[in-house]
């Protein structure tokens, strides 16, 4: 499960009918839960129109079984090392070793996930 933070401050006003709340905030360590089912914030959970790193659209919450859900590997893991004596490095003298491994996923059944967005 996945939430944008704006989700937080409903959630903590919702109880279920034996009057316990449905979102418990994680204590040392341990996530913060909805219903019983650990959730991730992102800011990045949010309509847009297009790729964007910071999206500007409203905010969504997405459960999903996991089991349906397909990840793979774009690319490898690749590097490239930049030394600090020659170069773009030579600038700010310091090495510098840059990491990538591209990844994605996609949804196996249309039916395992669903999304709320808050208006």
């Amino acid at each position: 499960m996945v939430a944008h933070p704006a989700f937080r401050d409903d959630f903590r006003m919702v109880r279920d009918t034996a009057g316990n709340p449905i979102f418990v905030q994680g204590l040392a360590g341990t996530p913060d839960t909805l219903f019983g089912i650990p959730i991730g914030w992102s800011l990045g959970a949010k309509t847009s129109q297009g790729m964007a790193q910071a999206p500007l659209g409203l905010p969504l919450l997405i459960v999903g079984n996991m089991d349906y859900l397909r990840l793979g590997t774009r690319s490898g893991p690749e590097s490239v090392f930049i030394d600090g004596r020659a170069g773009l490095g030579a600038l700010t003298d310091e090495s510098i070793l840059k990491l990538r491994a591209r990844r994605g996923f996609a949804v196996g059944h249309e039916a395992a996930f669903a999304v709320l967005e808050k208006l």
